[in-house]
């Protein structure tokens, strides 16, 4: 069925996710329409498009920025997953009061709208990040850039840029070398001994993205689960990396409470990784 990507389809490849991904069996009747959420995230991105520019973000309790187009867009999204899978559960950036998932609940992470400082400023690089994740392992997810109309998304088997199917390989970290970082990291980072080029875009998706696609030897990041849920299944079927800092598994289930990951996360291709991960955590063990 064309667009209908079934769960028996994730065991046959769960090798490729990690070990918890093995509790989907082909008994699950766990069925995701990617054209969907396909449609859903570039619907918002063109919403947001309309706002570009023409408003100015305010600052929620944490400190961090939300426009009105956030709002908006948080309850058209929430609005439209529930309509078409009332029986799963959305955890929103801007939502109050989230649910707690069950085991057995697919789970809905959105980023309303992931960039909002640069949506703000009139910078290009922010966009839509809708995740999805069975038994709390993200599988299909979609980012969208309105400004350079960009569409990364994972299928469960497949990642792709519009319909480009993309796969991470190896790369020789030079003075060439691209690394995504937090708009913090000179502040607590000492990467001196990464020979290439540190760059925060302003938008965790669009680095993980970024990475996907080639543009990006790695990134270091530290969100919540709707930063990254999405990012993660488009890196993970394109042959990408992601642990943290102290090379500890992400744990996913303790981020779907919605609290911020305790520590940073470092993503790269599966070729890269053991040699960005020695060059960026050197002197940086206390991170």
């Amino acid at each position: 069925m064309k667009g209908e990507i079934y769960a028996s389809r994730i065991t046959h490849h769960a090798s490729r996710i990690t070990h918890h991904a093995s509790r989907i069996t082909h008994h699950d009747i766990i069925m995701v329409d990617i054209n969907f959420l396909k449609d859903l995230t570039i619907e918002s991105g063109k919403i947001a498009l309309s706002y570009f520019g023409r408003v100015k973000a305010s600052e929620k309790p944490d400190r961090t920025p939300v426009t009105e187009a956030d709002l908006l867009l948080d309850k058209f999204i929430t609005d439209k997953i529930r309509e078409k899978y009332p029986s799963h559960i959305v955890l929103s950036e801007e939502m109050s009061g989230k649910p707690v998932p069950k085991p057995d609940q697919i789970i809905w992470a959105v980023d309303p709208l992931d960039g909002t400082a640069s949506f703000s400023c009139c910078l290009p690089v922010w966009g839509i990040s809708i995740g999805v994740l069975v038994n709390y392992m993200p599988v299909y997810g979609a980012f969208y850039m309105p400004v350079t109309d960009e569409l990364y998304y994972s299928d469960g088997e497949h990642t792709y840029l519009r319909k480009q199917k993309l796969n991470i390989s190896h790369a020789v970290i030079d003075e060439n070398s691209f690394l995504a970082v937090p708009s913090y990291a000179h502040r607590v980072f000492d990467l001196r001994k990464f020979p290439g080029k540190t760059r925060s875009m302003g938008s965790i998706a669009a680095h993980m993205c970024y990475v996907a696609g080639g543009s990006a030897i790695g990134a270091i990041m530290r969100g919540h689960i709707w930063d990254i849920a999405a990012g993660w299944a488009v890196c993970r079927t394109a042959g990408g990396k992601m642990a943290f800092m102290d090379k500890t598994d992400i744990d996913w289930h303790e981020l779907c409470s919605c609290d911020k990951a305790k520590k940073e996360a470092l993503l790269s291709g599966k070729d890269n990784f053991e040699h960005l991960f020695r060059i960026v955590t050197e002197n940086n063990n206390e991170h």
